[in-house]
Formats: structure tokens, C-alpha cells, sequence
């Protein structure tokens, strides 16, 4: 099985991939992305087969850090990396064109691992 970081490696980062709608669940203690295309970063390229909708959902969410700027109409990722902090652990960092940042310590993570440009 793909790991969240190969996943997100296979598909540059996810670099220039629109956020289409950010939820964040206390009560399933979850954070989740979609993506209207996670492929956009190969837009031009013969790997580039049109746009894929899909969600990256983190789970067993233990701390979330928000610093956006919401006056901009599209959110942008520029960098999305994942990496292992504890046992059990993982944080990823997101960080979105112009500006801002989202940090989630997570414990597991659901995406659409079959993609491969």
C-alpha cells in the first residue's frame, strides 16, 4: 500500500492543485482536502490526462495549526509533504500560494492511492 508521502511525491506535492473545500471535523477529529484536480501539476505534459477529483481526509487529527489568508478567492497548494514525527504520528504541512499554512499532526491518513500519472 502507498504511503500518504509517495503519494503525495508521485504527484509533485500536489503543487498548483486548487483547494476546493477544507473541512475540519473536531468531533471525527479529522481534516479534509478536495481537490477538483490533484493532476493539475501535470497540465501540458503527456502524463496529463484531464482533471481527477479527489480528497486527501487525515484522521486521528491531534493538533491543527491555521494560518491563511482568506482574502484571496482560490487557495492554492504550493508544497504538500508529510513526515513522521512519533510512533504513531505524522504532520503534515501544507503550505498555499500566496501565503499561509496549515500543520496537522495526524495518526492516519485516506487518499486515492491508485493514481499514477
Amino acid at each position: 500500500m502507498q504511503s500518504l508521502s509517495d503519494f503525495l511525491r508521485t504527484l509533485g506535492d500536489l503543487h498548483d492543485c486548487k483547494v476546493s473545500e477544507l473541512t475540519w471535523s473536531i468531533r471525527s477529529k479529522s481534516v479534509e482536502m478536495h481537490f477538483d484536480d490533484l493532476m493539475v501539476n501535470f497540465e501540458g505534459l503527456p502524463e496529463y490526462q484531464g482533471p481527477v477529483a479527489g480528497s486527501v481526509s487525515l484522521t486521528g487529527v491531534r493538533h491543527v495549526f491555521f494560518d491563511l489568508d482568506w482574502s484571496e478567492k482560490t487557495l492554492r497548494v504550493m508544497e504538500f509533504s508529510c513526515e513522521k514525527i512519533e510512533k504513531e504520528f505524522q504532520k503534515a504541512s501544507v503550505l498555499f500560494s500566496p501565503s499561509g499554512k496549515l500543520q496537522v499532526v495526524f495518526s492516519g491518513a485516506n487518499f486515492p492511492g491508485d493514481l499514477i500519472p
